[in-house]
């Protein structure tokens, strides 16, 4: 009976062949004792080379097939197979780890996983939109961390600091926002999500909110027009109605005052600019004005020219209110 092909062997080895090639093989083997030597003394090679892949198992078919494909030549040489069978075994083990190889080779591309993506705002507000369609606003000094499994199961990211998520809808796979072990989830809706200061705060401008503590049962559900607050320190949770017509500011560029108390007004303006105020009277005054994408000159100028109060720069960041 002529000697089964090297990839056959290989195949039964493996546990890979199919129904006829073990028949194949079987016949073969019982037809000498020799042969049955020689497929021993391979199968004892083959085991050593195995215990790096013995949780692998690859398609012998496919891998042969890719291997013939990329042989330009094939040159067949005849010799004792019985005097030399110890060549013969070194090339079916070259055949074996060639096809370990591709296999190899192809899975890692298979499971490669995706680059990690992120996105800073330095000095600017920053505008980015994600893969599935979801665009998200950046405040300055925020960055956003996207997981390489995004869009899987889930959709999940990690922001520093402050941002509003307007998410495209998409009941398969919800949006998770991570900040710290605060977890906002949401299926699609828009948001403000701010965790800049020790608190961090939801505010929901359409749709509905999951917002809670991660391994807590602290959780509230929100709804277009309330706020979400966690106190990190307490790990409390909390929501109430929005009381805040600045909240966006940061985003619009615009600060609305509507009767408002002169403390209320400085302390918006203050975050809206990056600034502080320091007080030398009691500021009861109250101010109904709108401002549009104006500088910070232009603003402290209006409020001065409007009221009995006179604003004075002491420092870069520090201004004195008389």
């Amino acid at each position: 009976m002529k000697t089964p092909e090297d990839i056959v062997l290989v195949k039964f080895i493996a546990n890979q062949a199919s129904k006829e090639e073990l028949n194949t093989v079987e016949e073969w083997i019982a037809e000498d004792p020799e042969n049955l030597t020689y497929l021993d003394n391979l199968k004892r090679l083959w085991e050593t080379r195995e215990k790096k892949y013995a949780s692998y198992e690859p398609d012998f078919d496919s891998a042969w097939k890719n291997i013939q494909s990329r042989i330009s030549e094939t040159k067949v040489i005849k010799i004792n197979a019985w005097k030399s069978w110890a060549y013969k075994i070194a090339a079916i083990l070259v055949i074996g780890l060639a096809i370990t190889f591709l296999f190899y080779d192809n899975q890692d591309r298979q499971i490669a996983k995706p680059p990690v993506l992120s996105w800073t705002a330095t000095d600017k507000v920053r505008e980015i939109e994600l893969s599935d369609g979801s665009v998200i606003t950046l405040n300055r000094g925020a960055s956003l961390t996207q997981d390489e499994s995004f869009g899987v199961s889930q959709r999940l990211v990690k922001l520093t600091g402050e941002a509003f998520f307007d998410i495209e809808r998409d009941e398969s796979a919800p949006f998770i926002i991570e900040t710290g072990s605060a977890i906002t989830r949401v299926l699609g809706t828009s948001f403000n999500l701010s965790a800049i200061g020790p608190d961090v705060i939801v505010t929901v401008v359409s749709g509905k909110v999951s917002f809670g503590l991660e391994h807590t049962d602290q959780e509230v559900i929100l709804e277009k027009g309330e706020i979400g607050r966690c106190q990190m320190v307490t790990a409390v949770v909390t929501k109430s109605e929005n009381n805040d017509p600045n909240f966006l500011s940061w985003k619009t560029g615009k600060l609305f005052f509507d009767n408002q108390s002169l403390a209320r007004v400085l302390a918006d303006i203050s975050r809206h600019y990056d600034i502080q105020f320091q007080y030398e009277q009691a500021l009861e005054q109250r101010l109904t004005v709108e401002f549009d994408n104006q500088s910070l000159d232009e603003v402290l100028e209006i409020i001065s020219s409007t009221i009995d109060v006179n604003i004075e720069q002491k420092e870069a960041q520090l201004f004195i209110v008389r």
